[in-house]
């Protein structure tokens, strides 16, 4: 289980900072609004 948790840990790490590096070239605000709908999926993930 904490095998499991810790690598899908790390890919949506990985996955939300290249998306947040993405995204912060463009606009913060959208940053803002994704990335928090994207933080709270992933934690039900």
């Amino acid at each position: 289980m904490h095998e499991i948790s810790c690598g899908k840990l790390i890919y949506i790490a990985k996955a939300f900072g290249c998306f947040a590096v993405f995204i912060a070239k463009n606009r913060f605000s959208v940053f803002k609004n994704l990335g928090w709908r994207l933080f709270k999926v992933a934690i039900f993930l």
